[in-house]
């Protein structure tokens, strides 16, 4: 679970006014905020690196790439229905060998 960014900002005022030791740090956090979680070393430093590299302190979001919707799989799937409407999503999954997911998806956007 990700820290607040209220306790980011505290680990970052604390850290700095420390000459950037991440161990004195560290203690210095735990006395003066005993209700708080505490990172670990290792936590603290990919924090500290974070904000380094990219200027933010919130976590990238990872988005997957799609593999399966295609262009060609799209014109397969379209070239399909057009060719027989009445075909259903499973025969055309399996025809194809795209999951079924993927070819309602494909239906849903283009109707």
């Amino acid at each position: 679970m990700p820290f607040p960014p209220v306790e980011v900002f505290d680990m970052f005022r604390i850290y700095f006014q420390n000459n950037e030791n991440t161990t004195v740090s560290l203690r210095i956090y735990a006395m003066e905020y005993p209700d708080r979680r505490h990172p670990t070393v290792k936590v603290f430093r990919k924090i500290i690196d974070r904000f380094r590299t990219t200027g933010s302190i919130n976590r990238p979001t990872l988005r997957r790439r799609r593999t399966a919707r295609t262009e060609e799989n799209v014109i397969n799937v379209l070239a399909y229905v057009q060719f027989d409407p009445h075909i259903g999503t499973r025969a055309l999954a399996r025809d194809l060998g795209i999951t079924r997911t993927t070819v309602q998806n494909i239906l849903e956007e283009h109707k």
